[in-house]
């Protein structure tokens, strides 16, 4: 059953561990062989739609939040303007009913060395400095921007360099972060491809063909990698209900597979889960990032569970 158009309000969810989306299969060693999965009938009269290519939106947004009387002790404090509405956490992989996993890559021994980054095209950059403090623990990795290229902290500290994670012991204190934030005309992207990286392209196998026939239909009069993202997550955006008390599936139906096709209704874990794998299915390579949508222009502020949120990065 497909939605009828209306406007997603994209607001924050809280990401417990890495189970990043709501459903009755709690951890990889509960999940049913896939003989046993009861499949629901999905149709594919998808409707007519004209997709818009909006060039200055490449990401799933959220409105301002409005923290009010909810979740009064904060997680982390952040000191500096940070000029990006995200902090990344952790990456993940691998995803199977229900279930992202990841697989970190070889980690080095960070001792504040100056970062290389990966980075070879770019219309403009500017470099930015902000200063955390962990309030809580946060699994063992610190919240950072993405693109960074040093830390200023004494404690022993591991850096996947894949994934631009860094990974400590012990809760630390404040830590300084300096990072890039790069910008991108419109005619870089619509000129770019999609680099291919294997392991962020794996699809289960059966969700594969249901994937891959509606990412077609949605994508089929795009003619760049950056037309056909963007026509991904504007359908999304246009056909899908933001839903705080979105329904679990049924028992037996992969989460993914009921909010697209069935219910139309979920939370940023679902809309990004979603565009990861609609995207994965046209070969491009994507990954799912948990983290915290912050104020991009505050100067001092505090972080709070409900900013915690997931995103995607192609």
């Amino acid at each position: 059953m497909y939605r009828q158009q209306k406007t997603i309000a994209l607001l924050a969810c809280t990401i417990l561990a890495i189970l990043l989306i709501s459903f009755s299969i709690y951890s990889l060693n509960q999940v049913p062989s896939l003989d046993n999965l009861e499949r629901p009938d999905i149709p594919f009269d998808l409707p007519k739609i004209d997709i818009p290519i909006n060039p200055e939106q490449t990401s799933l947004q959220i409105p301002d939040l409005d923290i009010g009387d909810q979740d009064p002790e904060p997680l982390l404090r952040i000191d500096g303007q940070p000029n990006t509405q995200y902090l990344r956490l952790q990456t993940y992989d691998d995803y199977y009913s229900g279930t992202w996993d990841t697989a970190l890559s070889q980690s080095v021994t960070y001792e504040g060395e100056t970062l290389s980054l990966d980075v070879d095209l770019w219309t403009d950059y500017q470099t930015y400095n902000i200063t955390i403090t962990p309030l809580v623990d946060t699994m063992g990795y610190l919240p950072t921007p993405q693109n960074p290229i040093y830390l200023n902290l004494s404690s022993p500290t591991q850096f996947f360099t894949d994934q631009q994670i860094f990974q400590v012991p012990d809760v630390p204190g404040a830590y300084e972060i300096e990072y890039i934030l790069y910008e991108y005309s419109d005619e870089l992207m619509n000129a770019s491809r999609v680099e291919t990286l294997p392991q962020y392209l794996e699809v289960p196998d059966y969700l594969d063909s249901e994937l891959k026939t509606l990412a077609e239909e949605i994508t089929k009069d795009t003619t760049t990698d950056y037309e056909a993202i963007v026509a991904l997550e504007n359908y999304l955006e246009t056909y899908y209900d933001y839903n705080l008390s979105a329904a679990d599936p049924p028992p037996g139906v992969d989460p993914l597979e009921y909010f697209l096709f069935e219910s139309g209704d979920g939370v940023c874990s679902h809309f990004n889960t979603a565009l990861v794998m609609l995207a994965r299915s046209l070969g491009y390579s994507a990954r799912l990032v948990g983290g915290y949508y912050i104020d991009p222009l505050a100067l001092v502020q505090e972080v709070y569970p409900i900013q915690s949120h997931a995103f995607t990065e192609i």
